[in-house]
């Protein structure tokens, strides 16, 4: 069976990454209602809940 190199994978690996950072970044942030302004938690939920994909992103890949 011959492979061939898909690079579009590669860069998925590399956005993905950088979304399991973010993820692991603004965790903790969760958990700061109320002791940091409302502004910053908003801002730092939001962001964490966009990068959620990535996990999923990394199964398929590895899959394909």
């Amino acid at each position: 069976m011959d492979k061939k190199h898909v690079y579009f994978f590669d860069a998925m690996r590399c956005v993905a990454a950088l979304a399991v950072i973010i993820i692991h970044a603004l965790g903790p942030y969760r958990h700061e209602l109320g002791q940091i302004p409302m502004g910053e938690w908003v801002t730092a939920i939001t962001f964490n809940g966009f990068s959620r994909w990535a996990v999923p992103v990394f199964i398929l890949i590895t899959g394909a």
